[in-house]
């Protein structure tokens, strides 16, 4: 790989992670990742950030922008995700600033299909109460609609 857009790649990363709370969080879960993966799901981005959809998909366009992979967006069937340039946990960690090395996704990579469909960590229902944006995802999903097409009112 070409050094020179490696650390031109880096430096941007670290800038990124610094000032985009979203690229912070998406960061933070990557570089602590058992796993690689070539892609991530636009909904998986939105479950690690905790942020909306239009949000999610302004994230995926930034990073798109710098180089760290495609946004696809979902056409027949597919779901609209990024596939990753670089392995996804050495772009965290880079963003972190723990390298300054950038390594090629693995061809081979398979763990990322099922991390896409395990609970995040601190996803353990029962514990906490939901948070709006949780809450519109899980009725989205039972329904089938876009989690922005749900209302939720609190009277009080």
């Amino acid at each position: 790989m070409n050094k020179h857009i490696d650390e031109r790649l880096v430096s941007e990363l670290r800038n990124f992670y610094r000032d985009d709370e979203g690229g912070k969080a998406l960061f933070d879960w990557a570089a602590g990742r058992t796993n690689d993966a070539a892609e991530t799901s636009l909904e998986r981005l939105m479950q690690v950030t905790q942020i909306t959809r239009s949000e999610a998909v302004e994230l995926a366009r930034a990073l798109n922008e710098i180089g760290c992979g495609d946004f696809l967006v979902g056409r027949k069937g597919w779901k609209s995700r990024i596939r990753w340039t670089y392995s996804l946990r050495s772009l965290g960690q880079a963003a972190q600033g723990h390298t300054t090395e950038l390594k090629e996704v693995d061809p081979e990579v398979t763990g990322d299909a099922v991390d896409q469909q395990q609970p995040l960590a601190n996803e353990t229902r029962g514990e906490r109460p939901l948070t709006i944006i949780e809450a519109k995802r899980g009725l989205a999903a039972m329904f089938g609609v876009n989690p922005e097409a749900i209302d939720i009112v609190i009277r009080g």
